[in-house]
């Protein structure tokens, strides 16, 4: 038997792909060390190197970190079943055990699992809201009270620290934090660019409702040509310039219908703007919501983009985060896009995940692991001004605490933003002022 101790020895009686999938994450994405699984006793017994065993009875011999199996990932617990939580030395987790466990009383690698594979969203009986997503007040991260809170990561972290206590010289490598502002443009403009039509019926409705303030706002872009409000790029290309940051614009290029209300795709100011934003930056497509309703519309939309571009589409962000899971993903990875950025709720920041970093998707009813890499936002714009309104100091200080939570796991803060969140109108007044401070708070 090797006597080399530079890896990890997991044990466990029988492998599975959850479980497979799961140490991928730990060990791959939120830290990188070797590691390798084993269902031999021997080898286990005898490897002198960081041991991690995880099965339902306690270990009989010492210097072995164990780690009590529920079952979640070795045959599925029933989705009516109640997840419970307990406390462990200040960190949330689920799917607490009875008896004595020196350890970890609990099952930390289902607790992380649980969490990664969106296993509750599988649920029929979980309420949705009106758009048919998923809503925070369904999740028991809310429902716990962790949502703020990275506890996937955490419990990686605190995993790493425990080996690392019992053997001393092993070594870990962890991955620098890193800050990415990425932007939805779901309307290019607030009053310009628009077809007769469209430009007469909000000139009609706006008079209807007397309101006289957007009216003259309307005046002043279409007859004066002063800036229209929501056309805030060239304040954002300073900001990106000034402090060397790679943000990631997606483009709604959907049919106009309901809440896909963009200015037409082959709009040719609106083409040109892309173009240019494609050439300078990382940009994707912000998939409509019709595009989760028929069949061709995806398609439809991606060759938009490469039209428009002329390069293909790798990132997408579903248009007001609405998606089927698994059907949207699925979907995704046949079009060849191999980034997802939707995982994050609109209306509260948060940890969806409760994981503070890109990860592959786990497809839970095929059984396996996905080339489909999330990314997770952690805060966006509304969520934001919903719990600090509009006193700014408590909102770069809420922003504050989430960028130092995810520092501190050497995580990768991306955050939601609109182009149009940086205007005077519909209540975002002050926050363009405010956005350099916020982004000062984030850097590496």
């Amino acid at each position: 038997m090797t006597s080399q101790t530079n890896y990890i020895l997991i044990y466990t009686k029988q492998s599975t792909p959850r479980l497979d999938y799961l140490l991928y994450v730990l060990f791959h994405h939120i830290v990188q060390v070797p590691y390798r699984v084993t269902n031999r006793t021997e080898e286990f017994q005898s490897y002198v190197g960081p041991r991690v065993q995880y099965t339902v009875s306690s270990p009989s011999q010492a210097k072995i970190i164990h780690i009590p199996k529920c079952g979640l990932l070795h045959h599925n617990i029933r989705l009516e079943d109640f997840v419970a939580k307990t406390d462990w030395e200040g960190i949330p987790a689920l799917f607490p055990m009875e008896g004595h466990f020196t350890d970890y009383p609990f099952d930390l690698f289902s607790t992380c699992f649980y969490l990664l594979s969106f296993f509750e969203m599988y649920h029929p009986g979980k309420v949705k809201d009106d758009l048919r997503r998923f809503p925070p007040s369904s999740s028991l991260a809310y429902e716990y009270g962790f949502l703020d809170r990275p506890i996937v990561d955490e419990w990686c972290l605190h995993l790493v620290q425990k080996i690392q206590t019992v053997w001393p010289n092993f070594k870990v490598a962890f991955p620098n934090y890193q800050f990415t502002p990425t932007y939805d443009i779901d309307v290019t403009w607030a009053y310009g660019h628009r077809p007769f039509l469209r430009q007469a019926g909000s000139i009609a409705r706006d008079t209807i409702k007397a309101d006289f303030k957007n009216l003259g706002r309307r005046w002043q872009v279409q007859v004066q040509k002063k800036t229209d409000p929501f056309y805030t790029f060239p304040f954002l290309d300073e900001l990106h310039h000034k402090y060397k940051l790679d943000p990631i614009y997606f483009f709604l290029l959907g049919d106009y219908a309901g809440l896909d209300r963009n200015i037409h795709p082959e709009e040719p100011t609106q083409r040109q703007l892309f173009k240019d934003l494609a050439s300078q930056y990382r940009c994707g497509l912000h998939p409509s919501i019709k595009s989760n309703q028929e069949t061709g519309q995806l398609t439809k939309e991606i060759l938009r983009y490469q039209s428009i571009t002329g390069k293909k589409v790798y990132r997408s962000r579903q248009h007001y985060l609405v998606f089927d899971i698994p059907t949207t993903f699925r979907r995704l990875i046949q079009q060849g896009i191999n980034e997802e950025y939707s995982i994050g709720y609109a209306n509260v920041p948060g940890f969806r995940a409760g994981i503070a970093r890109p990860f592959p998707w786990y497809d839970l009813l095929q059984e396996e692991q996905t080339e489909l890499m999330i990314h997770p936002f952690i805060i966006m714009d509304q969520g934001l001004r919903n719990i600090a309104g509009k006193d700014h100091h408590s909102l770069t200080e809420k922003f504050l605490y989430f960028a130092q939570t995810i520092r501190a796991v050497n995580g990768h803060l991306y955050t939601l933003w609109h182009n149009s969140s940086f205007s005077a109108i519909e209540g975002w007044t002050g926050w363009k002022q405010h956005y350099e401070a916020i982004i000062i708070k984030a850097l590496p």
